[in-house]
């Protein structure tokens, strides 16, 4: 009896310890898995959110051996130590603004008020760290004077009319119309302005990059601007899609000719016996004109070509843009 009694009990905490250890190990098992679902889950989140938000900026990296390249050959003094630097903190701006939306949710209505304010305070300290005080003629008066090149009629200057119709308009459609024609820009022209910082060599040195208030004027504008244009490409009711894009290159096409007027508007031309002989000086909106660094025009048929070569540029850049935001509407809406 107390044999066959206490093999009984061994028995029974044998079986008890089988049934904890294949209980364990099944615990083990659904929290390994729920573990591997969670990563996946996390994968399938993250990483399009990570596409969808580093997609554009290798986008804007297409175009730069170009630049570059043009700039080389131009002899434009590019990517000096100052630039570098420069670039490396709008970098770690625009990288940390768009933590902050993502981590804090900003809405795009809170973003644009932001922007609306930072493109108006931006405007303030440009005219106010490059007007100059010039005399009359006869040196009885002074007034205030702004210089062409700091008159707000680059696309990116552009922008603050574009922030200020998109923030109070009423119009649904044409709020998405607006933000659709800002994000191209805001991301592909803020980051060229960033690699080719035009305020060298015609208002400001590169040896006042710290030290002139236009500086930081300059880069931190047109970071802020990047960081605007991946919240348009993270808000779902912005309604990308081709009839967005005609629409874009319809604007961009206006502009443009518009800026073919406004640059012979503001040049200086000089004449010989009634013909015109030179231009003294001359803007280049949109750059319209001339190639922004290097490529001297010096024909008729040379300027059409580059036009034919900006039109293309212009088309082919916004599709690029376009299509995966289109891609991504027409999966959310299908979701």
């Amino acid at each position: 009896m107390g044999r066959s009694s206490s093999s009984q009990m061994t028995g029974s905490i044998l079986q008890l310890g089988q049934r904890a250890v294949s209980s364990g190990s099944s615990m083990d098992d659904s929290v390994t898995s729920s573990q591997v679902s969670q990563k996946k889950d996390f994968r399938k989140s993250f990483c399009p959110r990570i596409l969808r938000i580093s997609g554009p900026f290798f986008i804007i990296g297409l175009p730069v051996p170009v630049y570059v390249g043009a700039a080389m050959i131009g002899g434009f003094k590019m990517f000096s130590v100052y630039h570098i630097v420069w670039i490396l903190i709008c970098v770690l701006v625009t990288g940390a603004g768009i933590f902050y939306c993502i981590r804090k949710d900003v809405s795009t209505g809170d973003l644009l008020t932001f922007c609306c304010r930072g493109a108006a305070l931006s405007e303030i300290v440009k005219v106010l760290s490059v007007v100059e005080i010039v005399p009359s003629s006869d040196g009885a008066h002074f007034y205030p004077y702004l210089q062409l090149q700091h008159m707000p009629f680059h696309l990116c200057s552009l922008m603050i009319l574009v922030l200020f119709w998109a923030h109070f308009t009423h119009s649904d459609r044409l709020r998405d119309t607006l933000l659709q024609f800002a994000f191209p820009i805001c991301i592909a022209g803020g980051g060229m302005a960033i690699l080719i910082p035009t305020i060298f060599g015609t208002s400001i040195t590169v040896s006042q990059a710290f030290t002139h208030p236009l500086a930081y004027q300059y880069f931190l504008y047109h970071s802020m601007l990047i960081v605007f244009a991946v919240r348009i490409a993270r808000d779902h009711e912005v309604r990308f899609s081709w009839r967005g894009y005609k629409n874009t290159i319809m604007i961009f096409s206006t502009l443009a000719l518009v800026s073919i007027y406004l640059n012979s508007l503001f040049s200086e031309p000089v004449y010989e016996n009634g013909q015109l002989v030179s231009v003294e000086y001359g803007t280049n909106l949109m750059f319209t004109s001339h190639f922004p660094v290097g490529f001297a025009i010096t024909t008729k048929e040379q300027w059409l070509l580059y036009l034919l070569g900006l039109v293309i540029f212009v088309c082919v850049g916004v599709a690029l843009l376009y299509i995966p935001m289109i891609r991504m509407r027409r999966k959310d809406t299908n979701a």
